[in-house]
This record gives C-alpha cells, sequence and structure tokens, in this order.
C-alpha cells in the first residue's frame, strides 16, 4: 500500500516545487542572457577593434589575404582555422593557437610588435568566457586543394580501387 501512495505524493508535490523555483530559475536564465550580452559587448569593445587593426591584414576576406589559410573575419573561420588546424577552442586557453601565437610562444602574432600586456589579458579574459561573437557564422573562406590531377592519377592507382581480378592458379 505505501509503494502506491508515495509516488501519487511525490506527483503531487512537482507542482508546488515548480511554483517555489520558477522564480529562481528565471533569474539564473535572465543572468544568463545578460551575460550573454555582456560578452558579445566585451567582444565588440575590447576584441574586435584589435582583430580590425592588427589581423585582419593578412587574415581576412576584405584583405584578399589568408595568410596560413587563415581567416579571422568569421566567427566560423576562427574555429575552423587555417593550414595548422583550429585556431581557437573557446573556453580553452591551452588549446587554443591564437594564445600561443599572441604570446609569442608557438608563432609571433602580429608579427611587427607584440600586443600589450593589457590587451593579452583581455583576449585571455574572452577566450575564457567562451569566446562570444555575434559576427556571422557563414566562413567565407575558400578551400584552396593542393591535390593535383598527378594526385589524384596516382589515387586510382591505389590496390582497394583496383577491379577484383580472378587469381591464375
Amino acid at each position: 500500500m505505501l509503494r502506491n501512495t508515495l509516488p501519487r505524493k511525490i506527483a503531487a508535490l512537482i507542482p508546488v516545487l515548480l511554483w517555489c523555483c520558477a522564480p529562481v530559475l528565471a533569474q539564473e536564465m535572465q543572468t544568463e542572457v545578460l551575460s550573454e550580452a555582456e560578452g558579445i559587448e566585451f567582444f565588440e569593445s575590447k576584441i574586435r577593434p584589435v582583430l580590425v587593426r592588427e589581423c585582419y591584414g593578412c587574415h581576412s576576406d576584405q584583405s584578399g589575404k589568408a595568410r596560413g589559410g587563415l581567416k579571422l573575419d568569421t566567427k566560423m573561420a576562427m574555429l575552423l582555422g587555417g593550414d595548422s588546424g583550429a585556431t581557437l577552442v573557446p573556453g580553452s586557453l591551452e588549446d587554443s593557437p591564437l594564445w600561443s601565437a599572441i604570446n609569442y610562444e608557438d608563432y609571433a602574432m602580429p608579427p611587427n610588435k607584440q600586443l600589450s600586456a593589457d590587451i593579452i589579458d583581455d583576449f585571455r579574459q574572452w577566450i575564457e568566457m567562451g569566446a562570444p561573437d555575434p559576427r556571422g557564422q557563414e566562413a567565407h573562406a575558400s578551400i584552396n586543394s593542393t591535390v593535383t590531377a598527378e594526385d589524384i592519377g596516382e589515387g586510382r592507382e591505389f590496390w582497394s580501387f583496383q577491379r577484383p581480378r580472378k587469381p591464375q592458379l
């Protein structure tokens, strides 16, 4: 008898719990939205101006250049990266080559002069907060293949692309 009444009592409490918790949940959701808006504002005021001033000259559609196959003028292009792979892993400094590049570790970017400590700290905060970026999701980057017709011809000779033959005994 106890087994049958316990689930009913718990089920009866669910609307009460939701009624009690709704204001708390609403507050958390509002805080999350505000945080996202603040993240976008942070990007627009601190990160985008630096990208435009220091990076777009060599890494954007507007300049017509994509040194290292890397473009930084859209969110998707930053996430896809260039010839060396992904440029940015939101939330992870260690996995973001952009972070090591602006710190002159693996690469030295920008090549003419290192960014100030304040700007580098802004990039650290931005990456750690998940790299909020309102720019379009579409990547304008074109994929330039280095595969030649000769490579394709050689590939067609590979054993798995050959028509099966009856073994000769």
